[in-house]
């Protein structure tokens, strides 16, 4: 197939696409002969809407994790490429998208990665879509969203406000969000992204060595694939489905769990939820009968790969586990065994005195009779005699090494008489108040508090180490509770005189109906002094006190000088379409202030189920949509030369007090909550004007940061970066003022002078 260029583009398809070298036509396929491969076409594609189509499937060796990357090359001499797209599949997959080009093309590569052997690409199409279309899928898209988020009465109010005011752009770019937005908003990825980032908080590796071992495994040439084989009974899921998240959290990809257990047909849902949705998954279950002994045999048999390694539940695999493995087997092919150690102190002794180990061995070495019990040192055990190579990296934890949200341990609870308090509130993520709920749970309990979890909570068990998860109880009448929630939500768990509610909000006004049910509770606590005059001032009159949120010290605080380039960062979770956080109105002004240069960046960090923003493919832009582990958030405000805020009006500001403790000075307006901790002599003060928050969720002011000032301060940081580092030490000064220990002291403290911990916690 010659290559070719179009001076008119109409599509591309298979036909188009020429292969590289590795690449065999055969009469079912391709054959590929080599860790990657490329297909290629050159063609000259005019900027604009596309649709692409991709399917592609392999024949054999499917515990191999398979990468395929999508590529329009770039036509002028830009490094960045217009566009490019990845997907990853084990057996098969097909892909259907809109994308559009804001440059134009010079072709479409394909990049195949260990895929290695029979191969087939059923399907490629890159096809224009004509202005008519593209409006019709967005409009499509647009209103299958708004349905999925149950927003759209409010998205359609919104739109008609924008047409009548005669703002047809704006109205216009937010319809064509909707192709953009279709593909990264998706129900349940906030939960995928929150589980992914509580486990890699505890067994992350820097950022330098994971980019290593991932340039190591895509230089594999045809890389061994392993079966990770996990056993679990009933009264261990929770154990289990931590250690089923560290292999799928593996930076060697090349895997198969095959999960086990005996045990009756409820078992099923339970044994599924592990990790949903996963081709590289196999569930085995032997009936109860059968034992603890069967369902290993089973499981042995199950496994589609010539090494195994199995894993105990409550194990967790630190993320480089099965690629140190690996390349000891690729080091040395006969090699019948090898084994990583659990960390020091975990178990008792096993075989010969021997702690215990994770161990990559061959099926036929496994014993005849498996052990009748799952714990590491049976496990451990179950493989026959015989050489074996025992590396000196720590390669697996248990579940309940590290507390999960902080570095800082928590002493052991004080011998002294307490008082039972009962906790109301979720953990059902990583932040905001499921942030502040598992502090309580962190922290009381050292104060002599004897917990109770309330029933309605809910609270995911994979985020909260069993030694800090409270028994689950009825609070009987008159016990002391204390609820954490926004207003709207805390009267679930019934409010009463003996019920302290821990709560904020973003602007000046309480919503009337939220009034009196907040004013039926014994004691409420608010993070700032603005934030508890405007409680007051919108009728709440019972009991008011400020304790100011937190943050680890042993996580965030300066390290090493700032980034050789001027850079900013924001960032949020942009529920509702991003109306309160801003990240697009900054990513904009950016531009407004340094439309030409080329020495100052902007970072953004959005969460995964946030609407996309525009970047308009800006090379100095850098948009991070994750959940980040602490430890990652820590170093990604560490790469900033100033923090900018854009939000209309924050309860506390967590993001901007965790800046600030990093050494990092704000760009903000002085109002709402962050006032507690923020003043204009610490970093860059931006003019402000209080507006009508008028939507589905906010209602009263909120402010609108001056656009032309907040231009200004930006320039005036890029200028004088060494100003902005002198701010930056006075924040992480002021911010020592506010970590979570004196958070806890000053909650405390409300607490007993209203009865709700009694004296004797103090």
């Amino acid at each position: 197939m010659p290559d070719f260029a179009r001076t008119r583009f109409d599509a591309l398809g298979l036909p188009d696409l020429t292969p590289g070298d590795g690449l065999t036509l055969t009469a079912d396929g391709w054959h590929v002969g080599g860790p990657h491969v490329r297909f290629a076409t050159r063609a000259d594609l005019p900027a604009g809407w596309y649709e692409v189509r991709v399917a592609a499937a392999s024949h054999d060796k499917f515990a191999v994790r398979k990468r395929l990357e999508l590529t329009f090359d770039a036509l002028d001499a830009a490094d960045r490429p217009p566009a490019r797209e990845a997907f990853a599949w084990n057996q098969s997959f097909a892909e259907r998208f809109v994308l559009k080009l804001t440059r134009p093309a010079a072709g479409v590569r394909l990049d195949v990665r260990h895929a290695e052997g029979p191969f087939s690409l059923s399907e490629f199409a890159v096809t224009p879509l004509t202005p008519r279309r593209v409006v019709a899928r967005a409009v499509r898209e647009k209103v299958r969203l708004t349905l999925a988020y149950r927003c759209f009465g409010g998205a359609l109010k919104r739109g008609g406000k924008l047409l009548a005011a005669g703002r047809f752009r704006e109205f216009a770019g937010k319809l064509m969000k909707g192709l953009t937005d279709s593909r990264g908003m998706q129900l349940g990825q906030v939960a995928v992204g929150e589980a992914n980032g509580s486990w890699r908080r505890r067994h992350a590796l820097p950022a330098d060595q994971a980019d290593a071992v991932r340039a190591a495994v895509e230089a594999l040439r045809d890389p061994p694939p392993l079966a990770v084989l996990l056993p679990v009974d009933g009264h261990q899921l929770d154990p289990a489905r931590l250690s089923a998240h560290s292999v799928r959290r593996q930076l060697y990809p090349h895997w198969h769990l095959v999960v086990v257990a005996a045990g009756g047909a409820d078992l099923d849902h339970h044994l599924k939820l592990l990790l949903p949705d996963d081709p590289r998954v196999t569930v085995v279950r032997v009936p109860r009968s059968a034992g603890r002994a069967g369902a290993l045999a089973a499981g042995a048999a199950a496994c589609p790969c010539d090494r195994v390694l199995v894993l105990a539940p409550g194990l967790e695999l630190a993320e480089d586990a099965l690629f140190q493995l690996t390349k000891a087997v690729v080091a040395d092919p006969t090699r019948d065994a090898v084994a990583g150690r659990i960390v020091v102190g975990f178990a008792a002794a096993g075989r010969d005195g021997e702690p215990p180990t994770v161990r990559l061995t061959r099926p036929a070495r496994l014993h005849a009779t498996p052990p009748t019990v799952f714990t590491p040192e049976a496990l451990c055990g179950w493989s026959a005699g015989g050489p074996e190579t025992v590396l000196e990296s720590v390669l697996a934890y248990p579940v309940d090494d590290r507390p999960l949200l902080e570095r800082a341990r928590v002493g052991a609870a004080p011998v002294v008489p307490g008082k039972t308090l009962w906790i109301g509130g979720d953990v059902r993520g990583i932040g905001g108040y499921d942030h502040v709920t598992f502090a309580f749970l962190q922290g009381l309990p050292s104060l002599g508090a004897d917990l109770r979890l309330h029933p309605t909570a809910v609270v995911r068990p994979d985020l909260v180490p069993p030694s800090r998860m409270p028994p689950v109880a009825p609070r009987p009448a008159g016990h002391p509770l204390l609820v954490a929630g926004p207003p709207f939500l805390a009267p679930r768990f019934g409010l009463d005189r003996t019920a302290a509610v821990y709560t904020m909000w973003e602007t000046d006004r309480l919503d009337p109906r939220w009034v009196p049910q907040l004013n039926a509770a014994g004691l409420i606590v608010v993070p700032s002094a603005w934030q508890r005059d405007c409680f007051r001032a919108d009728g709440i009159t019972t009991p008011l006190e400020v304790a100011p949120l937190g943050f680890d010290p042993l996580v965030y605080h300066p390290a090493g000088g700032g980034p050789t380039v001027c850079t900013f960062g924001t960032a949020g979770a942009l529920g509702s379409g991003g109306l309160r956080k801003n990240a697009q109105w900054v990513i904009d002004l950016f531009r407004r202030a340094f439309p030409a240069r080329t020495d100052v960046r902007l970072r953004v960090k959005i969460t995964p189920a946030s609407p996309n923003v525009e970047t308009y493919d800006d090379p100095r832009i850098d948009v991070i949509r994750a959940v980040l582990p602490h430890a990652e958030l820590a170093e990604w405000y560490r790469s900033l030369t100033a923090y900018v805020n854009g939000s209309m009006g924050e309860g506390f500001g967590l993001h901007l007090i965790e800046a600030m403790a990093c050494g990092r000075p704000l760009v903000t307006a002085n109002h709402s909550g962050l006032t507690a901790f923020f003043e204009p002599a610490l970093g860059y003060a931006v003019d402000y004007t209080l507006v009508e928050a008028r939507n589905e969720i906010y209602e009263g002011h909120w402010a609108r940061p001056d656009e032309d000032g907040l231009i200004a301060r930006l320039r005036e940081v890029h200028t004088d970066p060494a100003a902005a580092a002198r701010l930056g030490e006075a924040c992480a000064v002021r911010a020592k003022q506010f970590t979570w220990k004196e958070a806890g002291r000053r909650l405390a403290a409300a607490l007993r002078t209203h009865g709700f911990l009694s004296e004797a916690t103090a």
